[in-house]
């Protein structure tokens, strides 16, 4: 048995360092946690390594360090990751620099968070990055932020991604500017989504422009509405299509009219359809001509009808032919005349007949008449009833007699009485014996009598017997008796005894009952 089991704390008290030295193992072993509080700095000091690490949890615990006189270095040093552990916050507050410096990285891993966090931030000032290093996200967690931001530029440097990802939002928020641009790409990797979102304003555009770069989808998405709009311009020029992807509709709303203006063209083709609808009509009319122009095919017709009212002229004549196919009908029926008549000839020939069909009477109406000439044959098809209707006599007079042909059995009826009486000659001529007798009795009695006076033989006996009853006096007069001599059998039989009426002597006898 040892001695010490019989002693006193006043005996124990009054130990020289010299006998204190010379106790063995299964002296310290033996000694109650009352024992071992009884002993002095000295004494503590006077405690060989050997048996300093053989002292239990409670017996290191009872251990009196104070007034900055604790253990030595080299007791330190000794001490096991469980003898560490039991240290409290007050024995730990005795350890000098050279002690905290003394502490191996496995050792550091043992000490309780709140006893690190209970150190001044001077304390662990002095802690080598490795030593950080080797803490446990739990003990990072439990620093203060000003232990947080006293770290230097090596001690900071040093946290692993893990290591950042534990920090708290209220660390996070305390990160000074130096240490938001000393992340390296690997701890930015570490930022959760709660720690994004907790970032200041000035913290969002303190982060390095090749950091953010290397942020995930989910890193981005978690920027909040406010933490948007201050992102630099070196910023979102670091923005790689997929993270411009993984923006959420709000967050595209958020950015302002500068930040979209320093969209590249692969930029612009990276948004999505949702995104694209979600731009306001500021920034849609922030955006270049050459942006607009960016889009794809299949981007264009999720632009809003509220989007395609805001796009300048100067943004539709920059829009390409195959961007222009790509409207909707209702993004078509929204553009304005003036829109409309921005878009370049070349481009506006493009057009597929079923848009030409989408646009409204309205719209048709401020076509030019270049506009109305340079309507290819495939459009013309395109053209509806009431769109024919609502064209003036001008628009009339410059539809190619080439496209004109091409007229459906029901567009050439569409044309009203006004409309008929422009037709030029050109046209005229080029009018089918199929057309020629979809026309209506009253279209028919709207012909000039110079128009009907181009109407070869062909044209004159496509007329129906419905037609020719039709014909006012005046044409009838103005027909020439190699057209009378035209007239089939059942067409004479047509003439009504008022067209007879006027006939001259010679059309009469032009007559062929043949």
């Amino acid at each position: 048995m040892s001695i010490i089991t019989g002693m006193s704390t006043t005996q124990i008290a009054a130990l020289t360092t010299t006998q204190i030295r010379d106790l063995g193992t299964a002296d310290f072993k033996a000694m109650s946690t009352a024992q071992v509080a009884a002993l002095d700095s000295d004494q503590i000091n006077a405690i060989e390594t050997r048996d300093l690490v053989i002292l239990s949890t409670g017996q290191i615990q009872a251990l009196k360090l104070y007034n900055n006189q604790g253990l030595l270095t080299n007791q330190v040093q000794a001490l096991t990751p469980l003898q560490m552990k039991a240290l409290t916050s007050e024995q730990l507050a005795t350890f000098d620099t050279d002690d905290f410096a003394a502490i191996s990285t496995t050792q550091i891993k043992s000490i309780d968070g709140s006893d690190l966090a209970s150190l001044s931030a001077n304390l662990t000032a002095v802690f080598s990055p490795d030593q950080f290093k080797a803490m446990t996200n739990l003990q990072i967690a439990e620093l203060t932020n000003d232990q947080i931001i006293g770290l230097n530029t090596e001690q900071f440097a040093a946290l692993t991604s893990a290591q950042i990802s534990a920090l708290t939002t209220n660390q996070v928020k305390a990160l000074t500017d130096s240490q938001i641009v000393n992340l390296s790409t690997d701890q930015v990797k570490g930022l959760t989504v709660n720690q994004i979102k907790a970032l200041t304003t000035d913290q969002v555009s303190k982060i390095e422009a090749v950091d953010l770069a290397k942020f995930s989808a989910a890193q981005i998405a978690a920027f909040t509405t406010d933490q948007i709009p201050l992102l630099t311009t070196e910023q979102i020029d670091a923005l790689s299509a997929t993270q411009i992807k993984a923006l959420t509709t709000a967050q595209v709303s958020a950015l302002t009219d500068t930040q979209i203006n320093n969209f590249a063209s692969d930029d612009m083709q990276a948004l999505t359809n949702a995104q694209i609808a979600k731009l306001s009509t500021s920034q849609i009319l922030g955006l270049s001509d050459a942006q607009v122009a960016a889009f794809t095919s299949s981007q264009v017709p999720a632009l809003t009808t509220s989007q395609i009212e805001k796009l300048s002229t100067s943004q539709l004549a920059g829009m390409s032919s195959t961007q222009l196919r790509a409207l909707t009908a209702t993004q078509l029926k929204a553009l304005s005349g003036a829109q409309i008549d921005a878009i370049g000839s070349t481009d506006f020939a493009e057009l597929t007949s079923a848009q030409i069909a989408a646009f409204t009477t309205a719209q048709i109406a401020t076509f030019d008449t270049q506009q109305i000439a340079d309507l290819t044959s495939t459009q013309v098809k395109g053209l509806t009833v009431t769109q024919i209707k609502a064209l003036d006599t001008d628009q009339v007079s410059e539809i190619q007699s080439s496209d004109l042909a091409l007229f459906s059995a029901a567009q050439i009826a569409a044309f009203t009485t006004s409309q008929i009486p422009v037709l030029t000659d050109d046209q005229i001529n080029a009018l089918s014996t199929t057309q020629i007798r979809a026309l209506t009795t009253a279209q028919v009695s709207a012909l000039t009598d110079t128009q009907i006076d181009n109407f070869a033989s062909d044209d004159v006996q496509a007329l129906t017997n419905a037609q020719i009853a039709k014909l006012t006096t005046s044409q009838i007069v103005g027909l020439s008796t190699e057209q009378i001599g035209w007239l089939t059998t059942a067409q004479i039989s047509a003439l009504t005894p008022e067209q007879v009426a006027v006939m001259t002597t010679e059309q009469i006898q032009a007559l062929n009952f043949a």
